[in-house]
């Protein structure tokens, strides 16, 4: 006859059997599944016999609280029927090279001998010396007669958040910035809920509409056939002399985009001129050749400060780029001669969020969030600009094989 164990494994796939028996199915993966004895492994076995026998606990079945049967229970059951003693910590503030600082909170017990080991703990991403699980282990550290010491995070356990330090090869450039971009001296405070830059990407399309941008739109040609769009975004009664603005999109962006959209608005606010130099075969329109855009190759680039100088010749010219259109900015700068008869166009540039290695950036964008966030959107982007323009590439390239990617 099998036993409750068998039955439980060869039918807890079994949808039927999960329905039909809910209860008893929690009680067998609580039985066979939570309970367990944990399993080491390490480099010697010297080192594994060493825990087994000062940690007696490892040799223990562990039995989680009932309904504790995950650890994503337990984090969310924990701090609701488990409270912790307030920490008392002595906190101490230590300074870096940079202008900025962090605090270190310790946790000492009276009569406490110099040569007392000590456990430094490094909290999670919001977590400081305040948080539960954290004074929790802090409480166990101390019942060893152990001293312990919480190294908080930049800007946490209530710290202050500086501004930002500026950095520049001449100390003209930063005070330049400073006295004209006066918000580099104010203390930057995020959306509450977009502490990180990832949650900000996420969030800022749902809680923030940009107003659509009505762009004059103008297609350049290319001496190898191929062409490419300039969305103009021109205030009324501007003078050929007004400043301007070029945006150079990322790897999927145009002018349509709701981060480029907000750019184009807050420059027209500054009453500069702004263009958006959409790639080839993005912002709905279609290659004439089987050939895109890469950020190794900045000729089309020139091409676009060349024409937009030759169309506003007394107007100063900033470029923007963003992501791959910072590294287009980037390299074109670092590819353009340094020919006094003809000056570079651009008056100044500026790169945000460039991936400056980018072999490293792309091994990044392959592992967990990154990929979900940022990778799998990017790939299927630009799998939707060979599907628009499988006619025109399909001369050149295996367009099935490359769909073949991301799927």
């Amino acid at each position: 006859m099998p036993s409750l164990c068998d039955y439980f494994i060869t039918n807890a796939c079994n949808a039927k059997f999960l329905i039909s028996s809910l209860i008893g199915a929690y009680v067998a993966y609580y039985f066979f599944v939570a309970r367990s004895s944990p399993v080491l492994y390490g480099h010697s076995r010297k080192l594994v016999d060493f825990f087994h026998s000062y940690v007696p606990f490892l040799n223990e079945v562990y039995s989680p609280f009932v309904f504790g049967f995950t650890g994503r229970v337990q984090t969310i059951l924990r701090p609701i029927f488990h409270r912790v003693e307030k920490v008392n910590y002595e906190k101490e503030v230590i300074s870096f090279s940079d202008g900025g600082d962090m605090t270190l909170s310790w946790s000492n017990i009276e009569g406490m001998a110099d040569d007392t080991p000590i456990v430094a703990l490094l909290p999670g991403l919001a977590g400081c010396g305040c948080c539960h699980y954290i004074a929790s282990i802090v409480k166990e550290i101390n019942r060893c007669k152990y001293r312990c010491v919480i190294l908080n995070n930049r800007g946490g356990c209530r710290r202050k958040l500086k501004p930002p330090v500026l950095y520049g090869h001449s100390r003209k450039l930063v005070d330049f910035f400073c006295s004209y971009v006066p918000f580099l001296s104010e203390v930057y405070s995020p959306f509450v809920f977009g502490f990180t830059g990832r949650v900000q990407t996420i969030l800022r399309p749902i809680f923030h509409r940009a107003e659509k941008c009505n762009y004059e739109e103008e297609v350049i040609s290319f001496s190898d056939g191929g062409d490419m769009t300039l969305s103009w975004s021109n205030i009324e009664g501007m003078a050929d002399d007004t400043p301007i603005a070029v945006l150079l999109p990322g790897l999927t962006g145009c002018g349509c985009c709701h981060y480029i959209a907000s750019l184009v608005k807050e420059i027209n606010r500054c009453e500069y001129r702004c263009v958006v130099s959409n790639n080839r075969g993005t912002c709905r329109h279609k290659l004439k050749t089987p050939r895109t855009y890469c950020a190794a190759h900045t000729s089309d680039v020139a091409s676009v400060f060349d024409h937009i100088r030759n169309r506003y010749p007394d107007a100063p010219m900033v470029a923007v780029g963003i992501s791959l259109g910072a590294l287009l900015v980037f390299n074109y700068l670092a590819d353009e001669p340094q020919d006094p008869s003809k000056p570079c166009p651009l008056t100044a540039a500026m790169c945000v969020c460039m991936p400056w290695d980018v072999s490293q950036t792309s091994d990044k964008l392959e592992k967990s969030l990154d990929w979900l966030l940022f990778n799998y959107p990017l790939t299927h982007g630009l799998r939707r600009l060979v599907m628009r323009n499988a006619d025109v590439l399909s001369k050149k390239y295996d367009v099935p094989r490359i769909l073949k990617v991301g799927r």
